[in-house]
């Protein structure tokens, strides 16, 4: 693969008879997602579309984080990032704020610091979100 050719990534998701409730499937697998309690008024069992974007921005930065951290063999590091995102009930469509908190574990402040700039530069996700709004950055590294 050269640097530049273009990678095609799918995501589907169909009606399943079940009122407030799709399946969603990427790459064969499937998962069930929610809708809100404002939307159907059930309260959901499973992740809502917000929390799934908001656990996929999570996701992509504990990958990234994880396999700069072996490339420049850091041993042992952990990584926990809790994504918070805030929207309006009667704006639905847009989160007002998205908070990221980054707790590395195994680097200085000063390491931690850069890996989560190497996040910041290679997540697409991440680009989605600051593109259309601002995001929040904590990073603590700690013991």
């Amino acid at each position: 693969m050269t640097d530049d050719e273009i990678q095609t990534f799918t995501g589907s998701a169909e009606t399943i008879g079940v009122r407030g409730r799709v399946m969603a499937s990427a790459r064969q697998r499937h998962f069930l997602i929610d809708a809100t309690s404002k939307r159907d008024g059930l309260e959901p069992e499973c992740p809502n579309a917000g929390e799934i974007f908001l656990t996929s921005l999570s996701g992509c930065a504990a990958i990234i984080l994880n396999s700069e951290a072996a490339k420049r063999e850091i041993a042992p590091f952990h990584a926990k990032i809790t994504t918070h995102g805030h929207r309006r009930t009667s704006v639905p469509n847009k989160f007002t704020s998205i908070e990221m908190d980054f707790e590395l574990s195994g680097v200085s402040q000063k390491l931690a610091e850069e890996l989560v700039g190497v996040f910041q530069d290679q997540c697409p996700i991440y680009d989605i979100a600051v593109s259309g709004l601002g995001v929040s950055v904590k990073v603590t590294a700690v013991g």
